[in-house]
């Protein structure tokens, strides 16, 4: 998103359309040296955190139309040339280039994602709508996708669960209570079908390509929700949150990415709280409004 964000807002981008066809990004990851390690929350900041970020990289730049392989840092570039013959400057120059990252991103100054209570003060993503849209439809055609299409209208409506989609026992659920409750609701797989998914076991494209064809999408906030973006124009989501993290630092229901999902624009997002997320009573307003999203489908 910041790439992204910073490139439309230099008219790099086309006007959000831009591909890899049209614009060949070569990003190049700047780390400090002030500082005996990297920004918090940056691939340098440690080593485990680098390694992660490789895997990261090679799973979602194509997205971005890059060659996971190409995506380098300051510490580590390689310039090759494409007739064979060896680098005479250190320099690269070049006709378009940006810098920077900063408020560019989904949390701005924020760094706890919807972790602590000020992070809630405010909201970084108001308006960003048109942006947001624009970072989904971007990705997708750079994957060969049709970011075009809307949710749809007619039934079978798909009703898809993530389990199991977060690291984090605070946010890892089966699920097993909701799926039986909708399943019971709706009982009829032609006119709504609930699926579980295990995310992490399919490739990107499989990935977008189930959210973009689901009318409902329901899982744990965090990082396993990531995928939540591209869904189509229209659809829903419904989002557990943890109202008592663990840890000493966390004192607050994490909500996390809150900011980005409410203001997504295209989607509608429900939260819900896992401390009694399968009570009779939660139970019953999960099905409620699963219910009134396909209704709001249906009749958009």
């Amino acid at each position: 998103l910041p790439m992204y964000s910073m490139l439309s807002g230099f008219e790099m981008m086309a006007g959000g359309t831009a591909t890899m066809s049209t614009t060949r990004l070569m990003p190049l990851r700047y780390v400090l040296k002030n500082r005996p390690r990297a920004l918090w929350a940056t691939c340098n900041l440690r080593d485990q955190t680098l390694a992660e970020c490789k895997m990261f990289f090679k799973k979602l730049l194509p997205l971005m139309g890059v060659e996971p392989q190409t995506m380098r840092s300051t510490e580590d570039s390689v310039l090759n040339i494409s007739d064979g013959s060896e680098p005479k400057s250190r320099y690269i120059c070049s006709n378009r280039g940006a810098a920077g990252l900063g408020m560019h991103t989904d949390h701005g100054l924020k760094q706890a994602h919807g972790w602590q209570k000020a992070d809630y003060d405010l909201s970084h993503n108001a308006g960003r709508g048109p942006v947001l849209t624009g970072f989904r439809n971007f990705m997708m055609r750079n994957i060969g996708m049709d970011p075009m299409q809307t949710v749809r209208q007619e039934p079978p409506f798909i009703v898809t669960i993530s389990p199991s989609s977060s690291k984090d026992p605070d946010r890892r659920f089966s699920f097993v209570s909701q799926i039986d409750a909708l399943r019971e609701a709706f009982d009829d797989e032609k006119e709504v079908i609930i699926q579980t998914i295990n995310f992490s076991k399919l490739s990107i494209k499989e990935q977008v390509q189930i959210v973009a064809e689901s009318a409902v999408m329901i899982g744990a906030c965090g990082g396993g929700a990531f995928t939540n973006m591209f869904m189509s124009k229209g659809s829903g989501m419904i989002l557990y949150y943890p109202e008592k993290p663990r840890g000493p630092q966390h004192n607050y229901p994490a909500r996390l990415d809150w900011d980005y999902f409410n203001n997504q624009g295209y989607t509608r997002v429900h939260w819900m709280p896992t401390g009694t997320m399968s009570r009779p009573k939660d139970l019953e307003i999960l099905v409620k409004l699963v219910k009134n999203e396909i209704e709001t489908i249906s009749h958009h």
